[in-house]
């Protein structure tokens, strides 16, 4: 193909070079609104997770960087979900393990941008549990999600999912009914709603303090 004038189209150019990596889906910050993410620092790789947790790498150990594919979860669900980032040592070795949701294109994108190799093949649960118990000394797990946040998050679920059917049961449509309304507020609120109330106010506190400052 040859546009006007008489000049062909030139190869296409290479994707940006990524010095972040971000969750592709929530939470990708904690409740104080302080980032998860991976991204370059100087001659080192840093991981930052839930309540502030940092692990840093020095460029120079890494082998390979890349995030795998949770193939259990989604062939279950209908949905690829990518469940952490895995940094490798020269060894093959796992360094840092950051779970969360992550897009491995991305990942690959990233492993690229800093001259490592990208993490590629991981997407058998065998393979998976493999790596995972190939660790390097000092090895580092560092958690998108609060621990405290998941056990609401399943409580909530089971309220809002086995108690009406019981008291429908036992009491009849009107607890059921009751029951089902104020399981799903709850898990409503622990879900989506207080979370967002903190961030919020911690937010509001932060910026007072930065401007008093």
């Amino acid at each position: 193909m040859v546009r006007r004038g008489g000049r062909r189209p030139g190869p296409p150019l290479p994707p940006p070079v990524l010095t972040e990596l971000v969750p592709t889906d929530t939470p990708r910050t904690d409740l104080r609104n302080r980032p998860i993410r991976l991204t370059i620092e100087g001659e080192e790789i840093a991981a930052y997770g839930w309540g502030g947790r940092r692990a840093a790498v020095p460029r120079a150990d890494i082998g390979q960087l890349g995030a795998y594919l949770d193939i259990e979860h989604g062939s279950r669900g209908g949905r690829w979900t990518y469940s952490s980032v895995l940094i490798l040592d020269k060894d093959g070795r796992v360094l840092v393990r950051l779970t969360g949701h992550w897009d491995p294109k991305r990942a690959d994108r990233f492993a690229r941008g800093i001259g490592v190799r990208p993490l590629l093949g991981m997407y058998r649960l065998r393979m998976i549990r493999k790596q995972l118990r190939n660790r390097a000394p000092g090895y580092r797990k560092i958690r998108a999600r609060s621990r405290l946040i998941s056990l609401w998050f399943t409580l909530s679920s089971v309220l809002f999912l086995i108690v009406p059917f019981v008291l429908d049961a036992v009491f009849g449509d009107r607890w059921g009914t009751a029951a089902g309304i104020g399981g799903y507020l709850f898990w409503y609120l622990v879900t989506f709603r207080i979370p967002r109330w903190t961030r919020t106010l911690f937010r509001l506190f932060g910026t007072r303090e930065t401007a008093s400052q």
